[in-house]
């Protein structure tokens, strides 16, 4: 059986997943650090270590996802209706079955690889850095104000993205739709 990992596995999951597990043991561990020899201890990682924290990573990113699949984008979708977006009455119509199992491969391949990967990237690491600011503010860790502005930044930034890139795939999507229906 093969298998490799797509882009949308790596971006959407491993990666949120990972860059939220390296900023807890940072913030567990950052400070007791041996600054004098920080890569004495890298020989000593063994591959079982590097695969449980891949793994423990990945299903990280996926949690992330679930939330964002089933309380972020449903969420989204109301508000996107209720301020009246661009075809605020076809978004109702969207069957994503129609775009992701019968539209035509190449172009299901370049939405997914150009917007809905990187949507799904840039929400679950919004997702990642809100959740580990509230870990720095309800947790007992003597987090600086400066330090807390990362994560708040950041989860900004992946929210403005995310939004560009959602409403950019709505708008294809829409417009894929109607192409497909005007020709049958």
């Amino acid at each position: 059986m093969k298998h490799s990992l797509s882009l949308h596995s790596v971006l959407g999951h491993l990666l949120p997943g990972a860059v939220f597990l390296l900023a807890l043991l940072f913030l567990k561990y950052g400070s007791n650090l041996d600054s004098s020899a920080p890569l004495k201890n890298i020989p000593e990682i063994s591959a079982s270590v590097v695969g449980a924290f891949l793994l423990v990573a990945w299903f990280i990113g996926l949690v992330f996802d679930a939330i964002r699949n089933s309380i972020v984008d449903p969420l989204w979708d109301m508000c996107w209706i209720c301020v009246g977006g661009s075809d605020a009455k076809s978004k109702d119509n969207i069957d994503w079955k129609d775009v992701f199992f019968k539209g035509e491969k190449q172009k299901i391949k370049n939405v997914s690889n150009n917007y809905y990967t990187y949507y799904v990237n840039d929400v679950n690491l919004c997702i990642a850095n809100i959740i580990l600011l509230l870990f720095m503010v309800f947790h007992k860790t003597s987090t600086s104000i400066c330090l807390m502005l990362v994560p708040t930044v950041l989860a900004a930034l992946f929210f403005l993205d995310a939004f560009s890139l959602r409403k950019e795939l709505i708008r294809l999507v829409l417009e894929y739709l109607r192409k497909l229906n005007d020709g049958q």
